[in-house]
């Protein structure tokens, strides 16, 4: 059975990053794409669309990221999101942000796991939120 992995904005980056290359996340990111476990959000997708330099630079861009899987949001996705984001602010908690909310839920729907080193994620993995141990990737 495929693991599926969710990378977040800053993996992508750290992956494919030629002038400050971190080998351990290359590597890494290159044994779930031969596995085909990468799943693409349609946020990250923007978020790295919308750092391209001109014209080529979007289009080569997304050439790539159209050969990933992209999840789908529907409205249980909808649903479980503002769940989260409500029982957070219910239980005391920070409360994720909608794209957090979002994540969360479409990572549950495909009992996938997050892979990111920002620390705003990061917080939620205390709070059931699966990430993938980057301690071996070179994570901080």
């Amino acid at each position: 059975m495929i693991e599926f992995i969710i990378p977040h904005t800053d993996i992508w980056i750290a992956a494919f990053d030629r002038r400050s290359v971190q080998s351990t996340v290359v590597v890494r990111f290159a044994d779930y794409v031969r596995q085909r476990s990468i799943l693409l959000t349609p946020w990250v997708r923007t978020e790295l669309l919308a750092r391209t330099r001109d014209g080529r630079h979007f289009a080569r861009l997304q050439a790539v990221l159209d050969g990933f899987a992209e999840t789908r949001i529907d409205r249980a996705i909808q649903i479980q999101a503002a769940r989260h984001i409500s029982l957070n602010r219910d239980h005391g908690a920070t409360p994720p942000t909608l794209v957090q909310a979002l994540t969360w839920a479409v990572m549950e729907r495909c009992q996938a796991r997050l892979w990111t080193r920002d620390r705003h994620w990061l917080a939620f993995a205390q709070d059931r939120l699966p990430c993938v141990d980057d301690s071996t990737a070179g994570g901080k």
